[in-house]
């Protein structure tokens, strides 16, 4: 398996885990990892270390009973990135609204572990959060 089919499987995997409930911020984001949202979302960051993107990680479970991700769909692999296209599908904790939005994910793993995830609503923002706009 290559370095960039690796960052593939890890990233893949983290969807997988955050879908259980397991986001395991510890064992799969670097100590210095960056996370950000996307343009409009009401906590975008940037989330900076480990301890504040447990805590947006955490936040956001707590506002839903369920998520999950479908339609998942790597658009892009060079290097350290991985940049994904997903439905995120929700139902409200309290509300029990189900919801549903179309993202896109630019994901940088370096050493095994996510440095930086950028999440974005269109590809070619993805795509230049991680350098590889054309």
């Amino acid at each position: 398996m290559t370095m960039s089919e690796e960052n593939v499987a890890i990233v893949l995997e983290g969807f997988e885990r955050y879908e259980a409930g397991e986001s395991d911020v510890e064992g799969r984001w670097h100590e210095d990892g960056v996370l950000t949202g996307p343009e409009g979302w009401p906590e975008k960051g940037p989330f900076e270390g480990r301890n504040a993107i447990r805590a947006q990680f955490d936040r956001l479970g707590s506002d839903y009973a369920e998520t999950r991700f479908t339609d998942i769909q790597v658009i892009a692999q060079r290097g350290e990135w991985v940049v994904v296209r997903f439905t995120w599908r929700t139902r409200g904790q309290a509300s029990d609204i189900q919801t549903a939005a179309d993202m896109v994910a630019a994901i940088r793993v370096q050493d095994g572990r996510v440095l930086e995830g950028h999440y974005r609503w269109h590809a070619a923002d993805a795509l230049e959060a991680a350098g590889l706009s054309e």
